[in-house]
């Protein structure tokens, strides 16, 4: 559900203002100052000698695109320009067991402006980012009218980013960002902009309050999910509200994060257990990464309570995952994880037991085919790699995917339950994908990157399927992806 805002135009307004403001503060504070912006390394003096020596640094041919002077700031163009070819069996966005073979190539086109304002040495700078997406595919038997609203392969030029950011203003431990913006952390299993899509899943208007001391940094963060429109302007947002605190604690030997998140709907039309109404959902969890000599972990766990409806909630959810890197050629390296968001084993009893996956994207997380999402779900991987040299990984990595409950649904990488068997007949085996692939960094500005996935399904695909006769109910899946920068 969408709801349209006749006062958008208001509400960018009110961004325009503040930035304004902003600008001639910065610009009574530099009375004259040239000082390199805040984030900016300054540029070490030349030593005597030195001139005329070859650089063995490669030739960087968008140099003259950075810090660009423009009036009382620099101003630094970028770019990203992704195009990728699939080739898909029995599966494709919509769902699964589509018993077809289909052809996509897609396009994304990304441009972003950021200008800095210069301020005195020592202070921070305000800086202003605009950015523009344009997706477009081809040859897919996937119409652009078969999708209602939004089409993950398609938005024509759009807004995908345009805020102001200030960080530690006037030398306080305060500062903000306000306006249309991706919004991540870490590992991207939390908040995650969805970025492998072609278009993305998650655009947010939003406002960020920024509090950083030595002993941690406070993320406070108010937005709504965008939704994004084929050929309109994207104006529109989910019925949700979001709000949230991030906080990374710093001076430890390892990474620690703690997080709270909550999702509101206040429109009375979210479908619970037992009837419709509000949705109030609530999420208390904390994220942990470090190394202990050739070792390396990552977790990150998640506890939801609230209501959906008439209904209670209670869910958990997350991740844990630990891998060795040999000292050895080619840097081989052997990883485990495990992944679990619980699903409803009574789905009639008034207390909801489905995790909800949060704000993060999918894009390999849960496996390179995207069959899954944090719902319901069990996931056994393991992943091996090596580097034949600095710029190229190989990879291959295996998942069993089980329904945590075989009487909830199986939810597709959109968080849309695809298929169900209330009565738990089929079991919760729903199969095992392996994924090889590979990425070979060719320069500073050209990434290529390649893969196969094959899924082996489970008796709940074969139990599921429409037919149920347990026909071919596997699927591959080829991907080649080139990716230009700077």
């Amino acid at each position: 559900m969408m709801i349209r805002r006749g006062v958008w135009r208001a509400a960018w307004a009110s961004v325009i203002l503040p930035v304004m403001l902003l600008s001639s503060t910065c610009l009574a504070a530099a009375n004259g100052a040239t000082t390199a912006p805040a984030g900016e390394a300054a540029k070490p003096a030349e030593t005597p000698g030195s001139v005329g020596k070859p650089s063995t640094e490669p030739h960087d041919w968008f140099k003259p695109l950075k810090d660009i002077p423009a009036g009382p700031g620099l101003l630094s163009v970028d770019m990203n320009v992704r195009t990728r070819y699939e080739w898909q069996d029995n599966f494709n966005i919509k769902g699964y067991g589509t018993d077809t073979r289909d052809d996509l190539l897609m396009m994304r086109t990304q441009l972003g402006l950021d200008y800095r304002l210069v301020c005195p040495s020592g202070a921070t700078a305000p800086h202003f980012y605009v950015q523009a997406q344009d997706s477009r595919y081809w040859l897919s038997e996937l119409a652009r009218d078969g999708f209602p609203t939004n089409c993950p392969h398609f938005d024509q030029f759009d807004l995908r980013q345009a805020y102001a950011e200030w960080r530690r203003i006037a030398g306080s431990p305060v500062g903000f960002k306000v306006g249309r913006q991706s919004i991540f952390y870490r590992d991207k299993r939390v908040f995650g902009p969805g970025d492998w899509g072609n278009v993305g899943g998650y655009w947010w208007d939003a406002a960020k309050l920024y509090i950083e001391t030595e002993a941690v940094d406070v993320d406070l963060i108010y937005g709504k999910r965008i939704i994004s429109e084929q050929t309109r302007f994207n104006d529109e947002w989910y019925d949700f509200d979001m709000a949230a605190a991030y906080v990374q604690i710093k001076n430890l030997p390892f990474i620690l994060d703690l997080f709270y998140l909550l999702k509101y709907d206040d429109e009375g039309k979210v479908s619970g257990e037992t009837g419709t109404g509000d949705e109030k959902r609530h999420t208390f969890g904390l994220h942990a990464e470090g190394k202990v000599e050739r070792w390396d972990y990552a977790t990150t766990l998640a506890w939801q309570t609230g209501e959906i409806g008439p209904d209670e909630i209670c869910a958990f959810g997350g991740n844990a995952g630990a891998g060795y890197t040999f000292d050895a050629p080619w840097k081989p390296r052997v990883g485990a994880a495990f992944a679990y968001a619980s699903g409803d084993r009574k789905p009639h009893d008034g207390r909801s037991n489905t995790f909800d996956g949060m704000f993060a994207g999918v894009g390999g997380v849960y496996g390179w085919m995207n069959l899954v999402s944090l719902k319901n779900i069990e996931d056994y991987e393991i992943k091996f790699s090596v580097q034949p040299c600095k710029n190229l990984t190989l990879a291959m990595e295996y998942h069993i995917f089980h329904l945590a409950s075989d009487t909830d649904g199986w939810y597709w990488c959109n968080g849309k339950s695809i298929r169900r068997d209330s009565g738990g007949d089929s079991g919760n085996n729903i199969g095992n994908e392996i994924d090889i692939y590979a990425k070979w960094k060719i320069c500073a500005n050209l990434e290529l990157q390649a893969g196969y996935s094959h899924f082996c399904a489970g008796s709940f695909v074969s139990g599921t399927s429409p037919n149920k006769m347990g026909g071919n109910d596997n699927a591959d899946w080829v991907y080649t992806q080139l990716t230009f920068k700077f």
